[in-house]
């Protein structure tokens, strides 16, 4: 009896026990040391902004909170910012791959670290099986169903559990993910920031460009206090718009439209927060390449400060740029920009939008698969799994 409760007492105090912050990490299998601040900045930008932007921002301005959903973005900016603040000081004090599961291993215990490791885990592997079946639904959607349609005829499953048919698309999208990934952190990061290049661009569209267009208006514009009682007015035949957002924007669809700005009232706001935080999730990815920052106690907390401030700034000015052009309830809940730019007519936009989804769906799928890799590794380096997922290749250092 008395060995019984000896064992049983070494096992609880294992799965309680702590690490010291003085523990230092391996250098035998260090990641490489390789990423700067631009690049860090890079992987956070290219976490964040994902799929949200162009489906979420949609279902929250029709469902939840109309027009102020532009406040409720910028609510959830500062609850993450908040959040930012406590990863970045604990990945300063805790340089060590790992994010979440190191954070919690040295604060709370053994137990609680590992099942915070899996849990990440497990979310971001259906994270990145929803973003290839997202990806394979858009082209699906973008070729009128013709995938669809010769795939359940030819190809048939039994569907339930399963699909109706093999998506050999998001398939073929996971791999080249995991090659780009496993070719190098660097590479992965050169990848992610040609992507996110292309996914910022078309957001600026969105927000700024959506039309390019030769057209004849009159501006009035009141440049005193107009003596005779009228506006000076001035008259440009030709005037070449460049901008969505900015020429087709019209105040009245928040103040005149139904429900005015506050369709929902401030609980709608709230409401519309709670949902628009998932928005800014990914900046998870810098905490878990610390190993791989050259100077992380410098380039973290700036990436996450940097990264943070940008999505926030460019979720409210796209969110403004829709609700300026449409008004609230006549937003779609599934694609709200392609179908805002096909109510103005402008269906060749629609194509530029499916590109900036494309390329959000790679940025966030090689943020994940950065992520998971690196939690496995943090874990068997800890002996919590298997050895083979401590090993590093020589000439990747993956």
């Amino acid at each position: 009896m008395e060995q019984l409760k000896s064992l049983l007492h070494k096992f609880g105090t294992a799965l309680v026990r702590k690490k010291s912050f003085s523990t230092e990490v391996s250098t035998t299998d260090q990641l490489r040391r390789c990423l700067g601040l631009f690049d860090v900045t890079a992987l956070s930008l290219g976490a964040m902004l994902g799929v949200g932007i162009y489906v979420t921002t949609g279902t929250v301005v029709h469902n939840t909170s109309g027009p102020s959903a532009i406040i409720s973005y910028l609510l959830a900016g500062i609850a993450s910012g908040l959040s930012a603040v406590c990863y970045a000081e604990l990945c300063a004090r805790i340089p060590a791959t790992g994010s979440a599961y190191q954070f919690t291993y040295f604060t709370l215990g053994e137990i609680w670290g590992f099942l915070v490791g899996w849990n990440v885990a497990f979310e971001h592997a259906v994270g990145a099986a929803s973003g290839g079946r997202a990806l394979a639904g858009v082209i699906d959607e973008i070729s009128n169903r013709t995938i669809r349609n010769y795939m359940e005829k030819h190809l048939p499953l039994p569907g339930g559990i399963l699909a109706s048919y093999p998506d050999f698309i998001g398939t073929a999208f996971m791999i080249i993910c995991i090659g780009l990934v496993a070719s190098g952190i660097k590479s992965s990061s050169k990848g992610n920031i040609a992507l996110g290049s292309i996914n910022i661009v078309v957001i600026l569209f969105i927000i700024g460009t959506r039309c390019v267009k030769q057209n004849t208006r009159v501006i009035r514009t009141v440049l005193s206090p107009p003596r005779d009682g009228k506006y000076i007015t001035f008259i440009h035949s030709f005037t070449f718009s460049i901008g969505a957002g900015l020429h087709y924007a019209d105040i009245r669809n928040w103040t005149e439209v139904k429900g005015g700005f506050f369709p929902y009232g401030f609980s709608g706001v709230l409401s519309g927060t709670a949902v628009l935080i998932f928005s800014y999730v990914g900046y998870e990815v810098v905490a878990s390449t610390t190993e791989e920052s050259i100077n992380p106690g410098r380039d973290v907390p700036l990436a996450l400060a940097i990264s943070l401030s940008i999505v926030t700034v460019l979720y409210v000015l796209t969110s403004i740029s829709l609700t300026l052009m449409v008004p609230w309830y006549k937003i779609s809940v599934t694609a709200p920009f392609t179908d805002a730019f096909q109510q103005m007519g402008l269906n060749w936009a629609v194509y530029i939008v499916f590109i900036g989804l494309v390329t959000c769906v790679f940025t966030g799928t090689i943020a994940i698969f950065i992520v998971v890799p690196r939690y496995m590794f943090a874990m068997a380096r800890d002996g919590l799994l298997w050895p083979i997922f401590h090993k590093v290749n020589e000439r990747t250092k993956v």
